[in-house]
């Protein structure tokens, strides 16, 4: 993703979901890191919870929390 403040990065969420559930599906795990530092690793990861695991906001967060290094 470019790195202007401008970019929309709910544009990702589908090909990031589907990648997510294929590998997930195949029984692997993803690794959801940011370059920047910018939280945009956060962002993908929520989004993920709440649209295809259909988790509340707090439990999404809840659970990024958990397993946030």
């Amino acid at each position: 993703m470019c790195e202007d403040e401008d970019s929309n990065i709910s544009a990702l969420f589908e090909e990031a979901h589907d990648f997510t559930d294929h590998v997930e599906e195949n029984g692997g795990k993803v690794l959801v890191h940011c370059f920047e530092g910018r939280s945009r690793n956060a962002t993908v990861v929520l989004a993920y919870l709440i649209l295809r695991k259909k988790f509340t906001l707090l439990k999404a967060w809840n659970t990024l929390r958990r397993v946030h290094c």
